[in-house]
């Protein structure tokens, strides 16, 4: 089997946990014998994948910046410009200083030379669009793959050719809204649903986030496997114990703290259990150090509030970024883990504390009591001096701290990247198998769009998958704008399978295009539609903004109708504001 993988997401040492899974996940799979892998990079992240072997093989699919590629846009870009540059100086000295008469004379060969260096221009970005104009449909296409993998939960190609598998992380915007910027919960909004509904089956991280996901997406209960994640492979916790004293003197730790590692984001809580040290210390008259490592995130601020309000500077350690062969030997030196997290889809530092056996105090929302099980003290998240007990019970008890410590260290068998190479195959396995989402589609009625940005603007090509048995007909609505280049527009729509249906755009302003759906599809109850243009602008080469993206039309909404008059309507892009060139 030919498996292809979307990580083109991945930014390294920006992904957290999720990053740790991939890695992980990857190395596994590619010890076993059976199955090849094309993993389709960026070229921020090519280098730091397996280099290409008999099993796995890299296609570098986006070029942000720099290289040969990237040198060679610029050249592109820079002599576009140039000639654009050229024709507009052309155009205004010829109004400027040649007389009516004798420019109507001279109109013809003006003409002639204009069209001349428009076609010269075209030609220019039309060879270097070539390099650029592949959709990741072409590519599954290309590479004969068997099924695609995106493992970072967004779904892209939406409309896949062959069947296709997501893992979700968590869905922590659907309950914490207020820890999201406007943007990002818009984004999320829309790229989590859609990738849910279109897969043909999703990979939970744990059986809360599976149970999170068909809450809130239309999802059957058969398309969601949990898959637990596992520590790192790089997390080396043998013998940490007896490299604490190392640890210890390089950062000047006291032979008693508790720690935590997390960057400060806002829904790691880190107020709350500033709030609670301060009652343990006045409840109990000695607080142990607070030990925090990771990056300042959007709650540093209220985190150092918080530590002088308290008058806490002294008990809490802050030691920012760490390095990874670090973490290990600061769990082993610490009293406990404590982990006040108010939302985790897994939660890979529990697993960590667990191998190491440092024992933990926890939260009892989410994912972490699944994580947990027996070996740690649950407590109220939310309530600070219940943090403070859940500490008290371990800090106090050095009986229970060691009987956590050997629960932990045996439930962390449970969690291995070996095992979760094995679900996630089995899951590929029969997803190939069985294609499910394309007979479930057909059961409901729905409208999936792939090949429109966020803005609304369209490239060369966009796609719809339409599902329904009631469906007769499908209505595009859009707009063609007024850049010189882009009119007359043809606008090129098929539905497979059937004659194509021109549709000529002579002026900028509002279009509807309508086509019928005959009565079989690509499978009973289910079409695809491909709508394709004849010309693109790039913003960029125009000189109208920094935009480097191939651009035709905006499409605003997609209308389908019922044989008994029903409407099913999908709004695209953003609901307000705007955006492009």
């Amino acid at each position: 089997m030919r498996i292809g993988v979307n990580l083109i997401p991945l930014r390294p040492g920006q992904m957290g946990g999720a990053e740790v899974y991939f890695r992980d996940l990857l190395a596994e799979l590619l010890k076993r014998d059976g199955h090849e892998y094309v993993l389709v990079t960026a070229d921020y992240n090519h280098d730091t994948l397996p280099e290409d072997s008999a099993r796995s093989r890299r296609v570098l699919f986006v070029r942000e910046s720099g290289g040969a590629g990237g040198k060679l846009h610029r050249m592109v870009l820079a002599l576009s410009r140039r000639l654009h540059q050229a024709l507009a100086w052309l155009r205004a000295w010829h109004r400027r200083h040649v007389p009516e008469t004798l420019r109507r004379a001279l109109r013809p060969a003006l003409h002639g030379i204009v069209a001349w260096l428009e076609v010269g221009r075209g030609w220019l970005l039309g060879r270097h669009r070539q390099g650029r104009a592949e959709t990741l449909r072409d590519l599954i296409r290309r590479e004969r793959l068997d099924m695609w993998f995106c493992p970072f939960t967004n779904l892209e190609p939406r409309i896949c050719p062959v069947p296709a598998v997501i893992t979700v992380h968590d869905v922590q915007h659907e309950y914490h809204p207020d820890f999201f910027h406007p943007d990002e919960l818009r984004h999320r909004g829309r790229f989590y649903p859609e990738s849910c509904a279109a897969a043909d089956h999703i990979i939970a991280v744990s059986e809360f986030t599976r149970r999170c996901v068909l809450e809130k997406y239309d999802v059957e209960r058969d398309a969601v496997s949990a898959i637990w994640e596992a520590a790192g492979s790089d997390f080396d916790w043998r013998g940490a114990r007896a490299r604490t004293p190392i640890v210890r003197q390089k950062y000047a730790l006291p032979t008693r703290y508790v720690l935590y590692p997390a960057n400060t984001w806002h829904h790691k809580n880190h107020g709350r259990l500033i709030e609670a040290l301060a009652h343990y210390r006045d409840r109990y008259g000695e607080a142990p150090t607070l030990v925090l490592t990771g990056v300042g995130k959007e709650g540093q601020a209220g985190l150092e509030r918080a530590i002088e309000s308290h008058r806490l500077e002294g008990l809490v350690r802050m030691l920012g970024y760490v390095p990874r062969d670090e973490l290990p030997t600061l769990y082993a030196g610490a009293a406990c883990l404590v982990f006040p997290s108010l939302f985790e889809g897994f939660g890979i530092p529990l697993v960590e504390a667990m191998l190491v056996g440092c024992p933990i105090a926890a939260s009892n929302v989410a994912s972490i009591p699944e994580v947990v099980g027996d070996a740690g003290v649950l407590f109220d998240p939310l309530d600070p001096a219940d943090i403070s007990r859940a500490l008290a019970a371990i800090l106090g008890d050095p009986g229970m701290a060691t009987e956590l410590a050997r629960r932990g260290r045996a439930r962390a068998e449970l969690f291995s990247a070996s095992r979760t190479a094995t679900l996630t195959l089995e899951v590929f396995e029969r997803v190939v198998r069985e294609r499910p989402t394309r007979t479930r589609r057909a059961g409901r009625e729905m409208i999936t769009v792939e090949g429109v940005y966020d803005d609304r603007w369209m490239g060369r090509e966009t796609v719809l998958a339409l599902a329904g048995r009631a469906l007769v007909s499908v209505e595009i609505e859009g707009e063609l704008s007024g850049i010189p280049s882009l009119a007359p527009q043809e606008l090129v729509v098929q539905v497979a399978g059937q004659p194509a249906h021109v549709v000529s755009l002579s002026s900028p302003g509002p279009f509807s295009v309508r086509v019928p759906l005959p009565p079989d599809g690509a499978s009973p109850g289910a079409w695809e539609v491909s709508l394709t243009s004849n010309r693109t602008f790039c913003p960029t080469e125009l000189g109208l903004s920094a935009d480097s993206r191939d651009l035709s039309v905006q499409l605003r909404l997609v209308r389908a109708r019922t044989r008994d008059g029903r409407e099913i309507v999908k709004t695209l892009g953003q609901t307000a504001g705007g955006g492009g060139p």
